[in-house]
């Protein structure tokens, strides 16, 4: 009996053994397959947050460029002022009012001297 049961448990552990080995191949293939999909995931996100990074950098750039537009525009307005303003004073009529304005008087005839005149000797 002692040999029938040594026989019995050989081959009771033969087959726990055995069924090790596959529970053993077939964990090692599941845990590949973990381990793959984790790693797609894990690109997927990268991937993702790539592309949420470069979205959001493209609209803070239109944002900054929309603003440097609307500076643009407003010093545009203004030197078109200045322009008008240094064309209004350089003129002729701007000038007698200046000269007015700093209590000058107008000239009605000019008087010019010789030089003759004005060195004597």
């Amino acid at each position: 009996m002692q040999r029938a049961l040594k026989i019995s448990s050989f081959f009771s552990s033969a087959l726990l053994l055995q069924d090790r080995r596959v529970s053993y191949s077939c964990s090692r293939k599941h845990t590949k397959w973990y381990v793959m999909s984790i790693a797609v995931m894990a690109a997927l996100v990268l991937l993702l947050m790539n592309y949420v990074l470069g979205v959001n950098s493209y609209a803070s750039t239109g944002y900054e460029i929309k603003k440097l537009e609307t500076s643009l525009s407003s010093l545009n307005e203004e030197n078109k002022k200045l322009s008008l303003r240094v064309s209004e004073t350089s003129s002729v009529a701007g000038i007698q009012l200046e000269l007015s304005d700093s209590n000058f008087v107008q000239v009605d005839s000019a008087k010019f001297l010789r030089t003759n005149q004005l060195t004597r000797r």
